[in-house]
C-alpha cells in the first residue's frame, strides 16, 4: 500500500477535527436546550400548582363552632358553605341540641363564630315571632370573638341582674310579673294566679313545683328570682 503522502495526511486529520467538533458542538447545544426546555417545564407546572393552591386558599373560609356539637372546634370549609355544613364538620348535634331558631341553610362568611343552643336555653322564644327569632338568631352566630359582651347580652345581664335584686312576690305578683320569670310564660302565671286562689298563699318557694308544668329543672331556674312575703 503506498503511504500517504503529507498533504493527505493534513487533510484528514482537518477532517476529523471537524468531525469531531460537530459531534462536541451539536451534543452540548442539545443538551443546553433541553435543560432549558425542562427548566421551563418545571416553572410552568411550579406555577400552576402555585396559583391553583392561591386558589383553593380563596374559595375557604374558617369559623369557629361552638355548643351544642359533638366536637367544638376551628374549622376550614368552602366558600359557599351553611351552617348545616359547618355542623357536619363539627362531627354533628349533640342530643340536647336546639336548632328551632338556627336557620341551617345561612350561609357562611369567613371568621364567624356558629353557636349550637343546647335545650332550654331560650324557653321564652314564639315561634311566631319572625322578628324575635332574627334578634334571637343573632346570639348564636357573630363575628366577636366572645371574650366580649355584646350590647345586646350586656342589656340582658343587667336586666337579670336587676330582676335577683327585685324579686317577685308569689303571693302578691300579677301576670305579667310572673310572666317575666324565666321559663314561665303567660300560660304557667295564670296556673300560678288559679293556684294561689285555690291553695292559699305559697309558704314557701318550693310549693311553686306543684303548679303543673314547672318542674325541677324551671324551680331551679326561677328560684333566685322569686320569694315569699
Amino acid at each position: 500500500m503506498n503511504q500517504l503522502n503529507y498533504k493527505q495526511k493534513c487533510l484528514i486529520g482537518i477532517g476529523i477535527c471537524i468531525l469531531v467538533g460537530g459531534i462536541v458542538w451539536y451534543k452540548h447545544t442539545n443538551g443546553i436546550n433541553g435543560e432549558e426546555f425542562s427548566s421551563n417545564d418545571n416553572l410552568a407546572v411550579q406555577e400552576k400548582e402555585t396559583q391553583e393552591e392561591r386558589k383553593a386558599v380563596e374559595e375557604e373560609i374558617v369559623v369557629y363552632v361552638t355548643g351544642a356539637v359533638k366536637q367544638e372546634g376551628v374549622y376550614s370549609l368552602k366558600l359557599t358553605s351553611r351552617i348545616s355544613d359547618a355542623i357536619e364538620k363539627a362531627g354533628g348535634l349533640a342530643e340536647n341540641a336546639d336548632i328551632e331558631l338556627i336557620n341551617l341553610a345561612y350561609q357562611l362568611e369567613d371568621g364567624m363564630k356558629i353557636r349550637i343552643p343546647f335545650q332550654g336555653e331560650d324557653e321564652k322564644a314564639s315561634p311566631e315571632n319572625s322578628e324575635e327569632n332574627e334578634s334571637k338568631q343573632s346570639k348564636w352566630i357573630t363575628k366577636e370573638s366572645g371574650t366580649k359582651e355584646t350590647s345586646q347580652e350586656s342589656e340582658e345581664k343587667q336586666n337579670d341582674t336587676t330582676k335577683k335584686n327585685r324579686k317577685i312576690n308569689l303571693n302578691t305578683a300579677g301576670l305579667n310579673e310572673l310572666d317575666e320569670l324565666p321559663g314561665i310564660g303567660p300560660a304557667i302565671a295564670q296556673r300560678i294566679i288559679d293556684y294561689r286562689k285555690e291553695k292559699g298563699k305559697f309558704t314557701q318557694i318550693e310549693q311553686i313545683k306543684e303548679v303543673k308544668g314547672i318542674g325541677e329543672s324551671k324551680f331551679e331556674k326561677v328560684k333566685d328570682y322569686i320569694c315569699i312575703k
